[in-house]
């Protein structure tokens, strides 16, 4: 005895199957995706920390942070300061705002050693002054990067609009024989937010002779 099925009789269950595995894999995107923003990656730290200073450029969010500095007990604040500092040197003096002119500040090897720390993971900058078109400018540049983790740092912008990475187009040089003249250009209205040396993944970040290239970090972003 045969029969003979038609398919006109599955396309119920055939549906409901579709409708599970269409609910089952948005549930796994969405999962995925709760993890990839819970991961905290160098990368992603150091995005978030420039995502910060880009909207701290008015006076209002730096007062919104001494705020909270004066808000906290005297207790909380001597043990912060007794966290990180070894000793502080400082004298009255009616020039400056607050009265007191700081001469010397010594920092406790726990800070130094999370310093360090930002630095084997590429997350240390430090701030160097240029002269750009005549004027006197700071710029942070950045602890060498590999090729593959400023583009994980480029993916933490891509909801925000006004982030550009220019790689300069002729740039190819070690720590060794850096130029004394670096020339490129600009929109008007773009603001250079950091310098990174880049290097090939293959290359070790800590050998000064490596040649780089050299990625700009601007911001269009208008902040109040």
């Amino acid at each position: 005895m045969s029969e003979v099925v038609e398919l006109d009789d599955f396309k119920e269950d055939l549906k409901v199957i579709n409708d599970k595995l269409d609910i089952l894999t948005k549930q796994l995107e969405k999962e995925n995706d709760l993890k990839n923003r819970n991961r905290f990656t160098p990368e992603k730290v150091m995005a978030e920390r420039d995502i910060q200073r880009i909207f701290m450029t008015n006076g209002s969010d730096v007062s919104m942070f001494l705020t909270e500095w004066q808000t906290m007990t005297k207790e909380a604040k001597q043990e912060f300061i007794a966290k990180y500092i070894e000793s502080l040197t400082f004298e009255k003096d009616d020039r400056y705002s607050n009265g007191i002119h700081l001469i010397d500040i010594k920092l406790k090897s726990l800070f130094t050693e999370k310093v360090d720390r930002l630095s084997e993971l590429g997350l240390s900058q430090v701030p160097i002054e240029f002269i750009s078109n005549n004027e006197s400018v700071i710029l942070n540049v950045s602890y060498p990067l590999k090729e593959s983790q400023v583009k994980e740092y480029m993916k933490e912008f891509k909801n925000i609009k006004g982030i550009k990475l220019h790689i300069h187009p002729t740039f190819n040089y070690s720590f060794k024989d850096m130029p004394n003249e670096i020339v490129f250009d600009l929109d008007i209205n773009e603001k250079v937010l950091k310098l990174i040396p880049i290097i090939k993944d293959i290359d070790n970040p800590e050998n000064i002779s490596n040649k780089f290239k050299l990625g700009i970090i601007t911001s269009t972003i208008k902040t109040i």
